[in-house]
């Protein structure tokens, strides 16, 4: 069992396992390496839990002084019926999430076929926080009852159903990229709460914005209320039990996979391992923050739905994808055990083998673009423009959406960073912005209507370009501000991009000439790079790889590999075979890019 950084954790439900062989399960697991285990809290389960299964669950489980994670928000892949929820909670339409269309939100599970419920209806809200209260006061009684306990548990708080409020249509073509949210009547009086309780209605002619963008500032602040709230709750009373953020991702549940799923379930269809890694790429981009911490990113492999209907190799390469973009995240993997135990031996070992090397080398991938946004997921469609630009140019990696100002680091030099024209900033926030320019060594790129004082965004010698698509471009210190203004023409903004680019070169990592095979370009702690290459398909694969410098090859999870690679190379991969090269610092000959 890997141990190593926690990146692999075992998934043990109660309801999954009979009473009686709750201890002896352990037994054999602990035989097998296990040390701790994530369970979810299921809602409806633990609320009618008359015989206390789950409270004897936990006891096992402290018994054996084993770690436990309790995620105690509901979550899509719990395999418990409605994820969990109530089922006449989850049954009624009046409590129903509706996507942008006004469309229910359908959720095609393997024991059931539902629409998400809505985390802004005042009903679902007073029932499951008064569930939660119940919850604590029964852990509190278990840890008052077994001293130490405490110490062996940790209160998970995830961010649920909201990150799937997309629509499946939409998120076919894109993952993020349509305006996600609950659009039901439920959010809608919560939204005109909200305006009300922001802008004084005295002065509403003040207010900045289209109603969508201040919608999805909405959304944010209802998000992290919603986490709030529950971590306070396990807080007031805590006695020794450590608290975590986590943001949990379910692929095969997620709206990207809809049609995919029921095709899986009809014609047996295994599952696209190439938008799998797309898929990945775009989810672990976006980490979700509140109270000043990072959530936790956590990939949850459930083999619910069509993963099931894939061979074994395939279902090895999902994995493999799953895993080193889980790594290069510092985030975890969930798992069951049965379902690491049905890979073979030596892909264990394999992974195994990986994760120490990764935990002594911290492969972690390079962010290159930060997009600053009021939400995590949804993309405006200029900034989908943009980034879909900028991947035609070779930056296909390394994009970072934060919602805040802040979380754009300093210690690092991001090439690009985008501001989304529905962000907008106030004017002592406009100043911060300014000043975080003058720090920087980036391309800033933001429409002039996002600040409250344009005047901010002049200079001397600052040049204007206008080609479809009117811009300043301005020189601060060692930065460059691109301040444009709005427009339709979006091919005006993708002309205007692939010029902008210019100002910072090419593309830092390598360029393929195969757009199938996937590649996973990481940095070390000691400044080498590590490129991983991805053969989704069943036949082999030849390619020209083009790196900006010349690259020397090490050894892959102790395999020896040449000595050195040139700067345009060509390299043939076998069905499902991954390769990984690494920027040496020695020195080494450097030959000229091609």
């Amino acid at each position: 069992m890997v141990e190593v950084k926690n990146t692999i954790r075992w998934v043990i439900n109660a309801w999954d396992v009979p009473a009686h062989q709750v201890g002896p399960t352990f037994d054999h697991l602990m035989q097998k390496g296990l040390l701790s285990f994530v369970t979810f809290v299921p809602w409806q389960g633990v609320e009618n839990d008359i015989s206390r299964v789950f409270t004897r669950f936990l006891q096992h489980a402290y018994e054996r002084r084993l770690n436990v994670k309790l995620v105690v928000t509901p979550e899509l892949g719990m395999t418990y019926p409605w994820c969990g929820v109530p089922k006449e909670l989850a049954l009624d339409s009046t409590h129903q999430a509706k996507s942008k269309l006004h469309g229910e939100i359908n959720i095609l599970t393997p024991n059931v076929n539902f629409n998400l419920p809505s985390l802004y209806s005042a009903e679902f809200q007073k029932r499951y926080f008064s569930f939660l209260v119940r919850f604590e006061s029964m852990l509190k009684d278990f840890c008052d009852l077994n001293p130490g306990a405490a110490q062996h548990l940790t209160v998970s708080v995830g961010g649920s159903f909201f990150k799937y409020y997309r629509s499946a249509v939409a998120s076919t073509y894109q993952d993020f990229g349509t305006e996600a949210g609950d659009y039901s009547l439920s959010a809608d009086l919560e939204f005109r709460k909200y305006l009300e309780q922001r802008h004084d209605p005295l002065s509403r002619k003040k207010q900045r914005g289209s109603e969508s963008a201040q919608y999805r500032s909405f959304q944010r602040y209802f998000e992290e209320l919603f986490r709030t709230k529950i971590q306070q709750l396990f807080i007031k009373r805590n006695p020794g039990w450590k608290l975590e953020q986590l943001e949990c991702f379910t692929p095969e549940l997620d709206p990207v996979f809809h049609m995919e799923n029921f095709w899986a379930h009809t014609l047996k269809k295994p599952m696209d391992l190439f938008k799998l890694g797309h898929y990945l790429t775009s989810a672990f981009s976006r980490r979700s923050r509140w109270a000043g911490v990072n959530s936790q990113p956590t990939l949850f492999w459930t083999e619910s739905s069509h993963y099931g209907q894939n061979t074994p190799a395939r279902k090895q390469n999902a994995f493999f994808q799953s895993f080193m973009t889980t790594v290069s995240a510092d985030g975890e993997l969930w798992i069951s055990p049965e379902d690491w135990f049905s890979f073979s031996e030596s892909f264990r070992d394999r992974i195994e083998l990986i994760s120490k090397q990764s935990q002594n080398e911290e492969w972690r991938t390079r962010d290159q673009i930060y997009v600053l946004t009021p939400h995590l997921w949804s993309t405006e469609k200029s900034i989908q423009l943009i980034l879909d630009q900028l991947s035609e140019l070779g930056w296909k990696q390394g994009v970072r959406f934060v919602q805040d100002l802040y979380e754009i680091p300093e210690s690092i030099r991001p090439f690009f960073i985008l501001i989304d024209p529905d962000y907008e900033f106030s004017e002592v926030q406009s100043s911060e912005l300014l000043s975080k320019v003058r720090r920087s060594h980036s391309v800033w790129f933001m429409s002039e209507d996002s600040l409250a004082d344009p005047s901010l965004a002049t200079h001397q010698h600052a040049i204007h370009i206008d080609q479809g698509i009117s811009c300043r471009i301005l020189p601060i210190e060692n930065a460059k501000w691109v301040v444009y203004r709005m427009t339709d023409s979006f091919m005006a903004l993708k002309s205007l991009i692939s010029q902008i680019s210019n100002l910072f070169g090419d593309a830092p990592y390598l360029k393929s000439s195969h757009e199938a095979v996937k590649t996973l370009n990481c940095e070390t702690n000691k400044g080498e790079q590590v490129h991983f290459f991805f053969n989704p398909t069943e036949k082999p694969q030849s390619l020209s790889v083009r790196f900006p410098k010349t690259r020397a090859v090490g050894s892959f999870a102790g395999k020896e590999m040449p000595l050195q690679m040139s700067a345009l190379a060509a390299i043939t991969f076998t069905s499902y075979q991954t390769e990984k090269m690494k920027e040496q610092n020695g020195n080494q000959e450097r030959l000229e890019s091609i």
